[in-house]
């Protein structure tokens, strides 16, 4: 049994989750067999199972099997237990991807919490918690809380581990997210330059933190207009994929339509339909029509053809991107109301103002339900739904949503400002990067692994394995 975990462990690193599956839920099957459905190696095999699962898309599928698992162990072991802790947390994490924000975060909270009483504030799995918890916060657009969680990681790990750690460097990238997301470029910049930079030194320039550490620099050049920046590193990663992964790899795919978004950014279309309907087709092949990662990159290629004028085009593929991810995800998830902003966009390029105002309308009831009035996406909705009122001359409506929209705008803003982040406590001096290279220098963050007493970490969620293309109007998915 154990050497087909193996061969399941080696075939995840290359992408292939059906394989993986198969060999996971065999070695599932045998020690329910064998050892009784709640033999702790048992429960192992379907925490390995689930995980499967979420990497195919099938959260449905993961939850269900992650919630036996907790309540398993929090029968058997009891709610404090470390591995009932390590469960909840990846529940929190499945919750995490069907955008169930408050779902989430309760999970968290209690995990935080736990950690906290039974190992201290400061040790590894405490830290974790806390860098997950607010991943969450970021998604909310809670900025505030995000930031104050993170910068409290980064100062303990600076101070146990030095700058020059790489999980110093990870904790590093994930807070230069939260700086990324509320357009604080100059202060993103300055954390992915180091970072980049220190991984290099520390890991190699071909590692792939170092790889994924460039693709998360080119998205801050990028929002910065700075393309041709941008450009020359995403190309850099891709070549390096290719000859280390293959073609055919998800992360190579996932640089592949990285460097699209580029050049349509750049109005390079010719290049970035090329580069997306190869991706499309690679997705539809190795994952199957209606995985999470298809779909985005369905979406991908509409926005392209929507920017050169093929709305027909266009229209089709968010149509069908957006009635699999009401069937998969469900009407709430946030990567169908993506898609469904972005689909009111092809409407508005069309002047069909009366279908894109009653999707703008269900978008934005929907958003201030599920985020609040002062999230970001609920902002962008009440914006697009505006100029849809404007083009109608439904002038009042319009001028009622701006202001609501300007009001809050003026709020964060007087919040935000006054701040001033020092990035030279947190980035490193060469000679710090060379000594965080000794023994003495533990990790403080915990990889996923066979090893059924490790806590999973969750992957740092700064560039979403496909990215899709933004614009003034429509959004990621």
């Amino acid at each position: 049994m154990k050497i087909s975990v193996h061969l399941a462990y080696i075939a995840e690193h290359q992408g292939r989750w059906s394989d993986s599956e198969i060999l996971h839920n065999a070695v599932f099957e045998k020690r329910k067999r064998l050892l009784g459905d709640e033999h702790p190696d048992t429960l192992t095999s379907m925490r390995f199972l689930a995980w499967t699962y979420s990497q195919q898309g099938r959260l449905s599928d993961s939850e269900g099997l992650q919630v036996a698992v907790l309540d398993t162990q929090k029968r058997l072991l009891g709610e404090k237990h470390p591995d009932t802790l390590a469960s909840m947390d990846n529940l929190a994490w499945t919750y995490h991807e069907q955008g169930r924000w408050s779902d989430s975060e309760g999970l968290q909270v209690t995990v935080l919490d736990s950690w906290k009483r039974l190992l201290g504030n400061e040790h590894p799995s405490t830290l974790t918690s806390m860098n997950n918890l607010a991943l969450t916060y970021s998604n909310q657009g809670r900025w505030t809380d995000a930031e104050a969680l993170q910068v409290s990681v980064l100062e303990s790990c600076n101070r146990l581990l030095g700058k020059g750690h790489p999980d110093t460097l990870r904790d590093m990238d994930n807070l230069a997210l939260t700086y990324w997301r509320q357009g604080r470029w100059s202060d993103a910049e300055a954390l992915q330059v180091a970072v980049v930079e220190g991984r290099k030194i520390l890991q190699g320039e071909e590692h792939p933190d170092t790889l994924v550490s460039m693709t998360d620099l080119a998205w801050t050049y990028s929002e910065q207009g700075r393309w041709s920046e941008s450009e020359g590193l995403q190309v850099a990663v891709l070549q390096s994929q290719r000859r280390l992964l293959g073609e055919k790899h998800p992360n190579t795919l996932s640089s592949m339509n990285n460097l699209a978004v580029t050049y349509g950014k750049e109005g390079k279309w010719s290049d970035a339909e090329g580069l997306h309907v190869t991706v499309l087709e690679s997705l539809k092949r190795r994952l199957g029509n209606e995985h999470p990662y298809t779909l985005t990159s369905m979406n991908n290629l509409a926005l392209t053809y929507s920017n050169q004028g093929r709305w027909s085009d266009a229209e089709g593929l968010q149509i069908a991107a957006l009635e699999s991810r009401e069937r998969l995800l469900g009407k709430e998830h946030p990567g169908t109301l993506a898609i469904m902003n972005n689909l009111a966009v092809t409407y508005m390029y069309q002047g069909r103002w009366s279908d894109a105002e009653k999707l703008g309308v269900k978008l934005l009831e929907k958003r201030k339900t599920l985020l609040g009035k002062e999230h970001p996406n609920t902002l962008s909705s009440m914006h697009n739904l505006a100029y849809v009122f404007e083009h109608q001359a439904h002038y009042s409506e319009a001028e009622a949503l701006r202001r609501a929209a300007q009001d809050i705008e003026q709020r964060k803003d007087v919040a935000a400002s006054g701040k001033c982040t020092q990035m030279d406590k947190f980035v490193a001096t060469p000679a710090e990067l060379a000594v965080s290279e000794t023994p003495v220098a533990q990790s403080l963050h915990e990889t996923y692994t066979q090893n059924s007493k490790k806590q999973r970490k969750w992957k740092r969620v700064f560039t979403s394995l496909f990215q899709s293309t933004s614009g003034r109007n429509v959004e990621h998915v």
